[in-house]
């Protein structure tokens, strides 16, 4: 448990005092213990106050869904923490770095080939990525279902056309929502699954000026 204080009184005495009320035996009996941090900000104390329970701390190999919120986080990264974490079912980024690193290089390193082998994520959420990057994440993703990402306009096309190919990173996908940084056109849109001839199979709804979600079988 982890709750988050705000205020100009929030200090060290609020803190304790909030500790005080489960030192009774109810809660050291079932051994749950706190402790607390404070920190000045922007003309306001803030204070996390937040339960210690090594006893009960959960495997690793029973996480299905693992959130990373770094704007900053590298792809080696991404990898050496799904290594650790084989029953992952859903991941969400807020950004992808490729540090700069040749993706064929990355693609060849044992860590890379064994999870997309072994991996089983089926639902991936990327706030801010480049198509080179989600080509990467696909590759290591390869029974992915739903993709949920923010791309820039002038890569939108890509995105789409190769989220639709008939590729083997892709054989399982059928649900995406992009979001553009600019306007989408249902007519852009509609060209390009036309273009793949796929006008058939794939469904379209766009979501405001600059969403856009497909769905297909």
């Amino acid at each position: 448990h982890k709750t988050s204080l705000f205020g100009a009184v929030i200090d060290s005495k609020t803190c304790q005092d909030l500790m005080d009320r489960f030192t009774t035996l109810f809660w050291t009996k079932r051994k749950w213990f706190f402790t607390h941090q404070h920190y000045y900000l922007e003309r306001s104390n803030h204070g996390f106050f937040y339960s210690i329970q090594p006893y009960s701390m959960i495997p690793l190999s029973q996480l299905t869904k693992v959130t990373i919120n770094s704007d900053s986080v590298c792809f080696s990264n991404i990898i050496k923490i799904l290594y650790l974490i084989p029953n992952c079912k859903k991941l969400i980024l807020t950004s992808l770095s490729s540090e700069g690193r040749d993706f064929s290089l990355l693609q060849c390193t044992k860590n890379f080939r064994y999870l997309s082998h072994k991996n089983t994520i089926t639902n991936i959420t990327i706030k801010s990525c480049k198509f080179k990057e989600v080509e990467l994440l696909v590759s290591l993703c390869p029974r992915l279902q739903h993709l949920t990402i923010n791309v820039l306009q002038e890569e939108f096309q890509s995105f789409i056309k190769y989220l639709l190919s008939n590729n083997g990173n892709t054989r399982y996908l059928h649900s995406l929502f992009i979001r553009s940084t600019g306007d989408i056109w249902i007519e852009k849109v509609m060209n390009i699954i036309t273009e793949m001839k796929q006008q058939n199979d794939v469904s379209i709804k766009l979501d405001g000026y600059f969403g856009c979600y497909l769905w297909w079988e």
